[in-house]
C-alpha cells in the first residue's frame, strides 16, 4: 500500500500473510510479516501465530477458535537524517533502534452464516524513553471485537453486513460498519 506517491517520505506498508490448518484441521499455524515505512521511521514485523478449533454441535456447523500469537518488530528512527528548527531538541539528538517483542490473543466463532471475534493483537506495552524525560515511543495495546452475517436474498444474491468495534488506550472509539453484496459468490460490491 503506497499513500500521497511522489511525496519524498510518504507511508508505505507491505504485508504478507500466509496461514494453514494442519492434518487434523482442528490445529493451524501461521506467519505474519509487516514492514511499516513514514519518512525516516521504519518498523518490520514477524509474527508466528497457533489456533486451536473446536467444533460445536449446531444446525449449522459452528466452530469456537482460540489463537495466539508471539513475534517481534524491529524498530528504526534516523532522526540525524531529519532537518530541524532547533538542533538542540533532545527528542531528535539520536537514532533509535530497537526490538519489540509482542504476544497477541484472540477467540473467533463461525457458523455457515455468522461470526464474530475479539482479539488483542498486542498484550505488551512496549514504551521506550531515550532518556530525555518522557516517553518517545509508545506501542498500543488495541482491542477489537468483529461480527457479521450473511443474509441470503435469493439464489443468487447475498448480503453480508459485518462491524469492527476498536478500542486504543484512551483514544476515540473507533467503529465501522460495511455491507457488502455479493452476486453469485462471483461479483462483490459493498460500501463502508
Amino acid at each position: 500500500r503506497f499513500q500521497n506517491v511522489g511525496l519524498k517520505g510518504a507511508p508505505n506498508t507491505q504485508t504478507f500473510s500466509v496461514h494453514s490448518p494442519l492434518l487434523n484441521e482442528r490445529v493451524a499455524l501461521g506467519m505474519l510479516v509487516i514492514h511499516d515505512q513514514l519518512s525516516v521511521i521504519n518498523q518490520t514485523g514477524v509474527h508466528f501465530s497457533y489456533a486451536y478449533r473446536i467444533p460445536v454441535s449446531t444446525k449449522y456447523n459452528g466452530t469456537i477458535s482460540f489463537g495466539i500469537q508471539g513475534g517481534v518488530s524491529m524498530y528504526n528512527a534516523r532522526y540525524s537524517e531529519l532537518e530541524i528548527y532547533q538542533p538542540d531538541d533532545p527528542s531528535f539528538a539520536q537514532n533509535v533502534r530497537e526490538a519489540r517483542p509482542n504476544i497477541g490473543a484472540g477467540i473467533y466463532y463461525r457458523t455457515n452464516l455468522s461470526y464474530i471475534g475479539l482479539s488483542m493483537p498486542s498484550l505488551l506495552n512496549n514504551v521506550f524513553d531515550r532518556g530525555v524525560g518522557y516517553e518517545t515511543i509508545y506501542q498500543t495495546r488495541p482491542l477489537m471485537l468483529m461480527g457479521g452475517h450473511v443474509f441470503k436474498l435469493n439464489r443468487m444474491i447475498k448480503l453480508k453486513p459485518n462491524f469492527l468495534f476498536k478500542m486504543v488506550d484512551n483514544r476515540p472509539v473507533e467503529f465501522d460498519i460495511n455491507v457488502n453484496a455479493l452476486f453469485d459468490e462471483v461479483v462483490w460490491a459493498g460500501i463502508s
